[in-house]
């Protein structure tokens, strides 16, 4: 049995992230996945904020896909819709992308600094105590140092751990991709 420093719960952006920038700082990084392979989900918004973060993760608003975002435009439960507008955030233009593409993109990096990725692979149990965990798996046990939680909402592992989790808001999206948009920054509606 492989021995990891880090035993990454979720392969989603966070996890990824979390990932490749262990594995490139020589973390041995195991992802444990439980879905067989990046599913068709909605798209991300990467709001302006987040491109010098994935920018140190080698991303870049050109990957294949990316749409430039002039605006997003909130309509939440009450109030009026809240529009902001990119020309006044320091960091300039959001975008938007599939999900599955920049998954696929941050895994492909994760990999290549050496982090391991088992799709496929539901943490059926957890066992130990930091420093030492063991975690029963589909695709085979893992020994890690450090478990890192990124299940999401779900917030599985902490929950299997004991730890109380709360919810802050209920976030809820519809969407949907509207043929025929103009090559240039477009407005994501969000409601």
């Amino acid at each position: 049995m492989t021995v990891h420093d880090v035993a990454v719960i979720g392969a989603g952006p966070a996890g990824l992230a979390a990932a490749l920038t262990l594995a490139e700082g020589g973390a041995r990084v195991v992802v444990l996945e439980r879905s067989e392979s990046f599913r068709d989900m909605p798209g991300e918004h990467l709001g302006p904020a987040a491109l010098p973060v994935l920018a140190r993760l080698g991303w870049t608003p050109r990957a294949p896909g990316a749409v430039p975002l002039s605006a997003i435009v909130s309509h939440w439960r009450e109030g009026p819709p809240v529009r902001q507008e990119a020309l006044f955030d320091p960091y300039g233009l959001g975008f938007a992308i599939e999900r599955t593409t920049l998954l696929s993109d941050l895994a492909a990096r994760a990999g290549t600094a050496g982090a391991a990725l088992r799709f496929g692979s539901t943490a059926r149990g957890i066992s130990g105590r930091p420093g030492d965990w063991h975690i029963t798996c589909d695709s085979g046990d893992v020994t890690a140092g450090t478990i890192f939680d990124a299940s999401g909402r779900a917030r599985r592992v902490a929950r299997a751990l004991g730890a109380a989790a709360g919810a802050a808001d209920d976030l809820i999206c519809h969407h949907r991709v509207l043929a025929g948009a103009d090559a240039g920054a477009v407005e994501l509606v969000l409601e």
